[in-house]
Protein backbone atom coordinates (compact mmCIF):
# COMPACT_ATOMS: atom_id res chain seq x y z
CA UNK A 1 0.00 0.00 0.00
CA UNK A 2 1.37 2.88 -1.20
CA UNK A 3 -0.05 5.26 1.53
CA UNK A 4 -0.68 3.28 4.91
CA UNK A 5 -2.33 6.71 6.16
CA UNK A 6 -5.29 6.33 4.40
CA UNK A 7 -5.80 2.87 5.99
CA UNK A 8 -7.20 3.46 9.25
CA UNK A 9 -9.55 1.14 11.52
CA UNK A 10 -13.50 2.32 11.44
CA UNK A 11 -13.26 3.52 15.15
CA UNK A 12 -10.61 6.16 14.09
CA UNK A 13 -13.13 7.78 11.68
CA UNK A 14 -13.15 11.37 12.68
CA UNK A 15 -16.32 14.06 11.70
CA UNK A 16 -14.85 17.17 9.97
CA UNK A 17 -14.62 19.25 13.41
CA UNK A 18 -12.40 16.18 14.66
CA UNK A 19 -14.42 13.85 16.96
CA UNK A 20 -15.23 10.66 16.57
CA UNK A 21 -18.67 9.53 15.20
CA UNK A 22 -20.17 6.49 16.51
CA UNK A 23 -22.36 5.74 13.61
CA UNK A 24 -18.70 5.51 11.99
CA UNK A 25 -17.44 3.17 15.16
CA UNK A 26 -19.49 -0.30 13.82
CA UNK A 27 -19.15 0.94 10.00
CA UNK A 28 -16.16 -1.00 8.09
CA UNK A 29 -14.05 1.13 6.64
CA UNK A 30 -12.71 0.15 2.67
CA UNK A 31 -10.28 1.38 0.20
CA UNK A 32 -10.00 1.18 -3.40
CA UNK A 33 -8.27 -2.09 -2.68
CA UNK A 34 -10.75 -4.23 -1.04
CA UNK A 35 -8.85 -4.32 2.32
CA UNK A 36 -11.58 -3.81 5.09
CA UNK A 37 -10.28 -2.59 8.46
CA UNK A 38 -13.13 -2.94 11.56
CA UNK A 39 -13.12 -3.31 15.30
CA UNK A 40 -13.36 -7.11 16.31
CA UNK A 41 -16.49 -7.72 17.45
CA UNK A 42 -18.56 -10.40 20.14
CA UNK A 43 -18.54 -13.24 18.17
CA UNK A 44 -21.58 -14.66 17.00
CA UNK A 45 -23.19 -18.35 16.01
CA UNK A 46 -20.18 -19.43 18.07
CA UNK A 47 -20.71 -23.07 19.35
CA UNK A 48 -21.15 -21.97 23.61
CA UNK A 49 -17.92 -23.26 25.37
CA UNK A 50 -17.94 -22.58 29.13
CA UNK A 51 -15.79 -20.07 30.36
CA UNK A 52 -14.85 -18.87 26.85
CA UNK A 53 -14.92 -15.64 25.56
CA UNK A 54 -14.26 -14.69 21.97
CA UNK A 55 -14.15 -11.65 19.38
CA UNK A 56 -14.77 -12.05 15.83
CA UNK A 57 -11.98 -10.16 13.15
CA UNK A 58 -13.12 -9.05 9.77
CA UNK A 59 -16.85 -10.56 10.55
CA UNK A 60 -18.25 -8.68 7.95
CA UNK A 61 -15.78 -10.03 5.25
CA UNK A 62 -18.29 -11.84 3.08
CA UNK A 63 -15.96 -14.08 1.35
CA UNK A 64 -12.35 -15.23 3.23
CA UNK A 65 -10.05 -18.28 3.65
CA UNK A 66 -9.18 -17.78 7.37
CA UNK A 67 -11.84 -17.71 10.31
CA UNK A 68 -9.69 -15.06 13.05
CA UNK A 69 -10.76 -14.13 16.68
CA UNK A 70 -9.80 -13.37 19.45
CA UNK A 71 -10.20 -15.95 22.10
CA UNK A 72 -10.04 -15.40 26.13
CA UNK A 73 -9.95 -18.80 27.63
CA UNK A 74 -11.48 -19.71 30.73
CA UNK A 75 -9.46 -20.44 33.78
CA UNK A 76 -10.68 -23.18 34.73
CA UNK A 77 -11.85 -26.03 32.37
CA UNK A 78 -15.73 -27.48 32.80
CA UNK A 79 -16.39 -31.04 33.22
CA UNK A 80 -18.90 -30.67 30.25
CA UNK A 81 -16.20 -28.65 27.86
CA UNK A 82 -14.74 -31.95 25.91
CA UNK A 83 -11.50 -30.65 23.97
CA UNK A 84 -12.40 -29.49 20.50
CA UNK A 85 -11.74 -30.69 17.06
CA UNK A 86 -12.69 -29.69 13.70
CA UNK A 87 -11.20 -29.74 9.80
CA UNK A 88 -8.01 -27.61 8.69
CA UNK A 89 -5.40 -25.99 9.97
CA UNK A 90 -5.12 -23.52 12.97
CA UNK A 91 -2.82 -20.84 14.41
CA UNK A 92 -2.64 -19.59 17.90
CA UNK A 93 -0.45 -16.83 18.68
CA UNK A 94 -0.38 -15.76 22.91
CA UNK A 95 -1.33 -11.75 22.84
CA UNK A 96 -1.11 -11.75 26.50
CA UNK A 97 -0.95 -13.39 30.00
CA UNK A 98 -0.12 -17.14 29.92
CA UNK A 99 -2.07 -20.18 28.56
CA UNK A 100 -2.20 -23.87 28.66
CA UNK A 101 -3.30 -25.78 25.75
CA UNK A 102 -3.98 -29.11 25.67
CA UNK A 103 -3.40 -30.86 22.31
CA UNK A 104 -4.58 -34.83 22.06
CA UNK A 105 -2.52 -35.85 25.44
CA UNK A 106 -0.15 -33.39 25.69
CA UNK A 107 -0.31 -30.24 27.18
CA UNK A 108 1.70 -27.03 26.18
CA UNK A 109 2.50 -24.17 28.09
CA UNK A 110 2.66 -21.02 25.77
CA UNK A 111 3.19 -17.01 26.86
CA UNK A 112 2.99 -13.71 25.24
CA UNK A 113 4.65 -14.24 21.98
CA UNK A 114 4.04 -17.74 21.64
CA UNK A 115 2.38 -19.74 19.01
CA UNK A 116 0.93 -22.98 17.77
CA UNK A 117 0.39 -24.19 14.65
CA UNK A 118 -1.62 -26.97 14.23
CA UNK A 119 -3.80 -29.99 12.32
CA UNK A 120 -7.26 -28.98 13.80
CA UNK A 121 -8.11 -32.48 13.70
CA UNK A 122 -6.49 -33.27 17.15
CA UNK A 123 -8.44 -32.42 19.73
CA UNK A 124 -7.55 -29.02 21.47
CA UNK A 125 -8.73 -26.46 24.34
CA UNK A 126 -7.45 -23.91 26.29
CA UNK A 127 -7.33 -22.66 30.03
CA UNK A 128 -5.53 -19.10 31.29
CA UNK A 129 -2.65 -19.88 33.53
CA UNK A 130 -2.67 -15.99 34.42
CA UNK A 131 -5.47 -12.73 34.34
CA UNK A 132 -6.53 -11.65 31.12
CA UNK A 133 -4.66 -13.85 29.25
CA UNK A 134 -6.01 -13.55 25.63
CA UNK A 135 -4.97 -15.12 22.31
CA UNK A 136 -4.91 -14.23 18.35
CA UNK A 137 -6.76 -17.74 16.84
CA UNK A 138 -6.94 -17.98 13.02
CA UNK A 139 -8.41 -21.25 11.50
CA UNK A 140 -8.03 -22.20 8.26
CA UNK A 141 -10.90 -24.45 7.20
CA UNK A 142 -10.19 -27.10 4.42
CA UNK A 143 -12.29 -27.74 1.34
Amino acid sequence: CKNPCALRPAHASRDRRGTRSEADVARPERDRTGIVLERALPLQGAAPRAGYVYEAIAARRAIKRMEPFVMRPPRNIASGNAPYRHRGEELIYVLKGKIELTLGDDRVMLAAGDSVYLDASVPNCARALSPGAEALVVIAPHD
